[in-house]
């Protein structure tokens, strides 16, 4: 799954393990925590304060001095 084809829904803790729950373009629920690989990227942080999951991306333009770039997605925007 793409960064990208990832809506947010809802962070909680299992242990002290923190998870987010994404719906992807699948239609299907996904649980996911911190380091989490997905297609083009992966999860580096779960911030329960701002309510939000941000992404460490790959960058595909091969002009971009970058090779990653962060995206951030919020519970509630």
């Amino acid at each position: 799954m793409d960064v990208g084809e990832l809506k947010l829904w809802g962070l909680t803790v299992f242990g002290e393990e923190a998870i987010a729950f994404f719906q992807g373009s699948d239609g299907l629920g996904h649980f996911v925590r911190e380091g989490s690989e997905l297609w083009d990227g992966k999860i580096i942080a779960i911030d329960f304060d701002n309510q939000q999951v941000v992404f460490q991306q790959k960058v595909e333009d091969p002009t971009s001095p970058e090779r990653f770039r962060e995206v951030v997605q919020k519970l509630n925007p």
